[in-house]
């Protein structure tokens, strides 16, 4: 029985306590169920195609390309920055249009406010390029924005911003005053938070200046204020209502401080309209125009 044993092509034997049998055609090993057959076949079941791959397998292959192709490759290849102005490749805004960006002076004190900044005047160039940023969705001026309001930032221990109406956040996809309160918050590396809540539908734009002194409503989440400085963020400041209500929620919150800072400060007798008109403006790119209302 051994001797036949021994020479039949079925034969099994240990060898590192794995099982292996020949094959009667050709006397090629053959591999028992848990050998390396199946871990090939395991293997092959988890080479997926992309839309049945998981977002973590997604997330890490976009990762991996992205750590091959280069960032700086990627954003000329893939998303190509134009400046907002004159629609040149390349930073957002040019230097040549940033040129034109004229500061703003200083903005009137604003109950509630511990300070009160803005960068540059709502006019001409500034305003093409915000009416580019929130009618258009132009956020790659976000991080040139980010930086002119962090460069004029006292120290905080947090950012927030004053909240668009939830019909504006609908239509736009997106809180422009939000956008920019994270990346300033990124800038200065201090923590960002919503602190605020807008009671009421009620929005800003199209109103003359009566109805804007009389400010959106707000209500502050006091836990994530007290006992904190807080730089307030929004877009455009023209009469300081929405600075105020804001600044006052927040310090009934328990804010030991509200510094409030405008991207941009608009200079008495402009940007203000009869509700309900809507004016063409340029934005810039190409000669197309655009509508405030």
């Amino acid at each position: 029985m051994s001797g036949e044993l021994a020479h039949s092509p079925l034969r099994k034997r240990r060898d590192g306590g794995r099982v292996e049998r020949r094959s009667e055609s050709d006397g090629s090993p053959e591999r028992e169920p848990g050998d390396a057959g199946q871990q090939e076949q395991h293997a092959n079941r988890e080479v997926a195609t992309p839309h049945t791959t998981s977002p973590t397998i997604r997330r890490a292959t976009i990762r991996r390309a992205g750590s091959v192709i280069g960032p700086a490759y990627r954003r000329v290849m893939f998303l190509p920055t134009r400046c907002p102005l004159c629609a040149t490749i390349g930073p957002a805004p040019c230097g040549s249009c940033a040129r034109q960006l004229e500061r703003a002076p200083a903005v009137p004190a604003i109950a509630g406010c511990t300070s009160i900044g803005a960068c540059y005047r709502y006019d001409d160039a500034a305003r093409s390029m915000m009416l580019a940023f929130k009618y258009r969705n132009r956020r790659d001026i976000v991080a040139f924005c980010a930086r002119a309001l962090a460069a004029m930032a006292p120290p905080v221990d947090l950012v927030t911003w004053a909240p668009s109406t939830a019909v504006r956040v609908r239509d736009r996809g997106f809180d422009q005053a939000e956008v920019l309160a994270r990346a300033v918050a990124r800038v200065l590396r201090v923590p960002t938070a919503s602190t605020l809540r807008r009671v009421g539908a009620g929005h800003q734009t199209g109103l003359d200046a009566a109805a804007r002194r009389v400010g959106p409503v707000f209500e502050a989440r006091a836990p994530r204020v007290a006992g904190r400085g807080v730089l307030l963020i929004d877009d455009i400041v023209t009469t300081g209502s929405t600075f105020a209500q804001a600044a006052s929620a927040l310090g009934a919150g328990g804010a030991l401080a509200v510094h409030a800072r405008a991207c941009c400060w608009t200079p008495p007798g402009r940007g203000r309209h009869e509700p309900g008109r809507e004016r063409t403006v340029r934005l810039g790119c190409g000669g197309v125009g655009g509508v405030e209302s």
